[in-house]
């Protein structure tokens, strides 16, 4: 049975406290993943801290994680959210009876996200998303080998 703070929470403000959770703490990430403007962002935070009693956005979502956890494993074995299995594209990821869900790399480098509760890429798009990470690496060396190289030569 589900606690009945996380009942009253909207879905909006349930989304800004898993995004939160996730580490995205700034409203102007937030509101840039969700489409929604940082002040709205900040509403949204500042009412679910108010429902679930807590003093401020990080303890908001650490208290939302965990009740919604638990909330999730008292429940019937038939309920339980399955993974979400990406589809033959690749770029678009399914949970069984679920919303579609973007899987690009959410970075404004293009780089892949950083941990997460489970790897549900397709294998094209993690090969990419490698070697995405492999080139940036190989550019920054470059840049730097280049800028050494160049103060070298004014210097010497």
């Amino acid at each position: 049975m589900r606690d009945d703070r996380i009942e009253r929470l909207t879905e909006s403000q349930r989304q800004c406290l898993r995004l939160v959770a996730d580490g995205i703490v700034s409203s102007k990430v937030i509101a840039a993943r969700t489409g929604l403007s940082p002040s709205t962002i900040d509403q949204y935070l500042y009412a679910a801290g108010k429902v679930l009693g807590s003093a401020n956005r990080v303890e908001s979502a650490a208290l939302f994680a965990a009740l919604d956890k638990a909330a999730v494993l008292s429940q019937d074995a038939s309920q339980l959210r399955m993974p979400a299995l990406a589809d033959p594209a690749g770029d678009v990821s399914v949970a069984p009876g679920g919303d579609a869900e973007s899987t690009e790399p959410r970075s404004w480098l293009g780089l892949p996200p950083i941990g997460g509760r489970y790897n549900d890429a397709a294998w094209t798009t993690r090969s990419f998303d490698i070697i995405r990470v492999a080139a940036a690496g190989t550019a920054t060396m470059l840049a730097i080998v280049m800028a050494y190289m160049g103060l070298t030569a004014l210097i010497g």
